[in-house]
């Protein structure tokens, strides 16, 4: 009876440390490479910055693409024209409102990492697409990711393929435009100075 109970003891020493090997800790070493569970452990929004405390390692950039469109709203502007005439003061609202505009600037990148040699052998490279504007967050945020080859993200090249990942594919991914708004209804903006006196022209005669 004795030897069956340090049998089983021993068993559960020697088990017990291999019930505690996840993912998440493989996630978690210090080596300037990548591991599978690193890789899973980086999602769209991150920052370069916890990719980075991820990876243990900032990669280096393969890829950029720079451009930006112009933003487009009307400024309400204008003001009181006021004439006296025949004993009484007319006051006309004249629009002066205006389309103004100005530059939005976005930015692509593409970084490569290592892998480590326990992941497939350490073949290929990781990439990550980060960019400024698909985020409702500021700054350069994770788009998309491939697991071994970073090229296959640089949509703006004409490069679609993407394959093994939980992401949408980059050839489809949204890239902002710059719209005209619709003309507000005119409307003064100040307070008419003489509220009791007709509106409009002077009647012409």
């Amino acid at each position: 009876m004795r030897k069956f109970i340090l049998a089983a003891m021993a068993a559960i020493t020697l088990a017990a440390p291999l019930a505690i090997i996840t993912p998440a800790d493989a996630a978690t070493d210090r080596r300037a490479c990548v591991t599978r569970g690193e890789f899973l452990s980086v999602h769209r929004g991150n920052t370069g910055a916890k990719v980075k405390a991820i990876f243990d390692t900032g990669g280096y950039q393969v890829a950029s693409y720079h451009d930006g469109y112009y933003e487009w709203e009307w400024v309400e502007d204008g003001y009181w024209d006021s004439y006296y005439y025949d004993g009484e003061w007319y006051d006309e609202w004249v629009d002066t409102s205006y389309e103004d505009s100005y530059w939005v600037s976005y930015v692509d990148t593409v970084r490569s990492y290592k892998k480590c040699p326990g992941w497939n052998h350490g073949r290929g490279r990781v990439g990550i697409n980060f960019d400024n504007y698909s985020s409702a967050y500021s700054g350069m945020r994770v788009w998309s990711k491939h697991y071994r080859n970073p090229s296959t993200l640089i949509w703006w090249q004409g490069i679609s393929t993407f394959a093994r990942s939980a992401e949408p594919a980059p050839s489809a991914k949204p890239t902002p435009q710059g719209e005209h708004e619709a003309k507000p209804e005119v409307s003064p903006l100040t307070a008419d100075p003489h509220p009791n006196g007709p509106k409009g022209a002077i009647p012409q005669h």
